[in-house]
């Protein structure tokens, strides 16, 4: 499907859904993403999610900002400090966690490579700003909304103060593939932390359908965010925002488009990886 810039599109590289199943292979780089995205308007905003295929360093992306000037963010599990959000386009993972390696022969182990990245290019014109009042569950409420306006696929910002936030990063996706029976909350992949008030920057995809959250989510859950602590510089997946009062920014998504690269070989070359 040729992109129309003309229309709020959500670009998505392979699915969450084969992520889960072990498939680190069919990769996407910025660089390629970046080339596709400069098609649209200069000042649509963008709004992403993803994760990379460093092993047991996978991490959780966060794309903000807009065509003209994206912003490429990287909670690291193991870094300096537990989850702590570096910019990819222009820094690399330091730390004592696990030097970076691919399963992928293909890919160049110091290039971050997305084996799922989800990035929406909205159309300003469509915005919609929604005052969320207090509530303990901003994912509930959100969605809540949505269903109100009868919304199917939509891009989301929420900016602002928060009174808890807990949040999570990836530090192991096996290559056999993961089944997240315990939601989000599954101990042995994610790093789990909490955080009691500060300044959030969270963005994310809400896809209605089951068959569309299994591309961007996993089915049941909606609306998927990613998003940093703007003072403090960590972050990741969101897990749940309280909130005295936040303003949501919403964008309908007209057209889906998904990529999965690299089909024409049938058994990728896995680097030698070591189990410990």
């Amino acid at each position: 499907m040729a992109l129309d810039p003309t229309r709020s599109t959500l670009l998505s590289y392979n699915t969450v859904e084969r992520l889960l199943r072990g498939d680190f292979f069919h990769t996407v780089q910025w660089e390629s993403v970046s080339r596709e995205i400069a098609q649209f308007p200069a000042d649509w905003p963008v709004v992403g999610i993803g994760t990379t295929n460093w092993f047991k360093r996978n991490g959780e992306i966060i794309i903000q900002g807009t065509v003209a000037k994206p912003e490429v963010y990287w909670s690291d599990p193991e870094g300096l400090a537990p989850m702590h959000v570096i910019d990819l386009t222009t820094q690399r993972p330091t730390g004592p966690g696990p030097a970076l390696l691919t399963p992928s022969l293909e890919d160049r182990i110091e290039i971050p490579a997305f084996p799922f990245l989800g990035v929406a290019v909205c159309d300003p014109s469509t915005a919609r700003t929604w005052e969320c009042p207090a509530t303990e569950n901003v994912h509930h409420w959100i969605s809540a909304q949505m269903a109100e306006a009868n919304l199917g696929l939509a891009a989301v910002r929420v900016s602002g103060d928060f009174s808890h936030v807990r949040y999570a990063s990836a530090f192991y996706l096996p290559l056999e593939g993961l089944k997240l029976t315990e939601g989000y909350n599954a101990a042995n992949n994610l790093k789990l932390a909490a955080h009691d008030g500060g300044h959030w920057s969270v963005g994310g995809i809400y896809a209605v359908n089951p068959t569309i959250q299994e591309i961007t989510s996993i089915v049941g859950h909606p609306l998927h965010l990613h998003g940093y602590e703007t003072r403090e510089r960590l972050g990741g997946h969101i897990v749940n925002l309280q909130t005295p009062g936040v303003t949501v920014t919403v964008w309908p998504v007209r057209d889906l488009v998904m990529e999965v690269r690299n089909l024409d070989v049938a058994w990728q070359p896995i680097r030698n990886l070591s189990p410990g």
